[in-house]
This record gives structure tokens, C-alpha cells and sequence, in this order.
């Protein structure tokens, strides 16, 4: 596993808690030793993170740096959908898959939204705390675990999209 930057405020664990396997079946030798560097750092370390936007590449990472003296563990990207050369436009979508590539090179988690040549930490229903998405704003436990038992259900027992070699959906 590689070692990455740790250091205070960012990213909480806390999601990380319920089991320490993988629920995908025969989930890939990555994903369980991702999962594992979790658990091994859990109320040890806090991991922070950044969300960059492809239209400034990765400054946002290197500010951090400037400001704190290291970089944040967790690189994050938003897979371009907007209209061209806009804050997240779709004409930068080769420029976030080789920023992801990148920052994994240099030790970091990446976080975005599709497969990109390397492991990946999908989040979906992302601030879930927030009434700004639908899926934010469900308050009760029964809300926030239905839905991601429903994601589960629907990407590897019914679509099967994530089972294989390439893509392990971790809770």
C-alpha cells in the first residue's frame, strides 16, 4: 500500500465503521487493501481532502500545499458535464483522467466519479447533509442507508457493474 500524506481537518471516516470486509463478492486485492488502510488509520489520523475543478487543473492542490506545507491525501474531481471551458466543462474530461493519474502517482486517493485506470474511491449521493441534491437532506438513518442499499442492489446484483477485476463498490 502506498503511504500517504496525513495530517488535521478534512475527510471524516465515520462511514467506515460498519464492516471491515467488502460487501462486493470477490472484491479485487486493491480495493480490500484500500479498505484496510482505512480501518488501520481510523481515530488516527484525519485524511484531508480536495475538491479541484478541471478548468484550474490542479491549483487548488498546490494552495493547499503553499498554505499547510503538504498536499491533501485525497485528490477530488468532478467528471466534466458542463458546457465546454466552463467550471467543470466535458471538453476537460481526458485533462481529469490524467490529473487522476497523476495525483495517484504521487500518493493519493482519488475521488471522482468513473473508473480511471486507477483505484478509485467512487462516493456517490455526495453531501448528503446538503438539501441542495435529491438525495441530500434525508435525516433519518432509514433514509441514508436505503438509499445506498438500494445503489448497491441495483449496481452489483442487478446490473452487475461492479463485480470483476476492474470496479468494487466499497461502502
Amino acid at each position: 500500500m502506498r503511504c500517504f500524506n496525513l495530517f488535521v481537518i478534512g475527510l471524516t471516516l465515520s462511514i467506515f465503521s460498519l464492516a471491515q470486509n467488502p460487501v462486493t463478492r470477490d472484491a479485487f486485492s486493491e480495493a480490500k487493501e484500500f479498505l484496510n488502510y482505512l480501518y488501520a488509520i481510523k481515530g488516527k489520523y484525519t485524511l484531508t481532502s480536495q475538491h479541484c475543478q478541471p478548468l484550474y487543473k490542479d491549483i487548488l492542490m498546490e494552495r493547499v500545499k503553499d498554505l499547510t506545507g503538504n498536499y491533501p491525501a485525497v485528490y477530488g474531481q468532478d467528471f466534466g458535464f458542463s458546457p465546454p471551458n466552463s467550471l467543470d466543462g466535458i471538453n476537460f474530461r481526458q485533462r481529469i483522467v490524467d490529473d487522476a493519474i497523476a495525483w495517484y502517482n504521487k500518493s493519493a486517493i482519488i475521488t471522482i466519479m468513473l473508473y480511471a485506470g486507477t483505484p478509485v474511491f467512487w462516493r456517490p449521493y455526495h453531501e448528503m447533509n446538503g438539501s441542495w441534491f435529491w438525495w441530500g437532506a434525508r435525516h433519518s438513518e432509514e433514509g441514508r442507508i436505503k438509499l445506498y442499499r438500494i445503489l448497491f442492489d441495483r449496481l452489483v446484483n442487478y446490473q452487475q457493474k461492479f463485480t470483476g477485476r476492474k470496479r468494487q463498490y466499497i461502502p
